[in-house]
């Protein structure tokens, strides 16, 4: 707790990223889990940043001779794995196994995330500064809505559990009732 008072992602997460979250009306355990998605989101920014440090200073330093080779080589890593990260549902997860699914969506969205930042990074590095700004926004843009959409779909976990418990006792209902629901009537 007390690398939160001096940690600037935990800010930039809880204050700006996710602020709205502790706005709305959710429940106790709703919150108690955007607190650890935030611990999640923390680690995987410092990653970013060390790893993305080190990228910069191989580009720089000039090591690496066909950087647009490296923006492309980045492409397929940053769809396959965003499209991974995205198809991880965690509604589809019982409610008994979040830790799992937490460590799931970390190491998923850690790599993703450290693909897009080499990606936009070698990019800047590569285009004229006049596409920065466009590369910076789309970048922020993009990691400020995926926080947010894995921090919604983690508030359903458990929700298809429910759905089909739900399901089947309504089905069992319309039994004792005589009302066949594929029939309409």
């Amino acid at each position: 707790m007390q690398l939160q008072k001096i940690d600037p992602f935990y800010y930039l997460l809880r204050y700006i990223i996710l602020k709205k979250f502790f706005s709305t009306n959710i429940k106790k355990h709703q919150t108690n889990f955007v607190l650890e998605n935030i611990m999640k989101h923390r680690q995987i920014l410092w990653i970013n940043v060390i790893t993305l440090s080190l990228a910069i200073l191989g580009f720089i330093s000039g090591q690496i001779n066909d950087l647009n080779t490296v923006a492309i080589g980045l492409a397929a890593p940053v769809m396959f794995l965003g499209g991974a990260w995205f198809a991880v549902s965690f509604g589809g997860i019982p409610k008994n196994l979040l830790t799992l699914a937490m460590t799931i969506t970390f190491w998923i969205f850690s790599a993703f995330s450290i693909a897009l930042s080499l990606m936009i990074t070698t990019l800047i590095f590569v285009t004229p500064w006049h596409f920065w700004p466009a590369l910076i926004i789309i970048y922020i843009g993009t990691v400020f809505a995926c926080i947010q959409y894995d921090t919604t779909d983690g508030l359903k976990v458990g929700l298809d559990e429910a759905q089909l418990r739900h399901s089947r006792a309504a089905l069992l209902f319309y039994e004792k009732q005589g009302i066949n629901p594929e029939e309409g009537s």
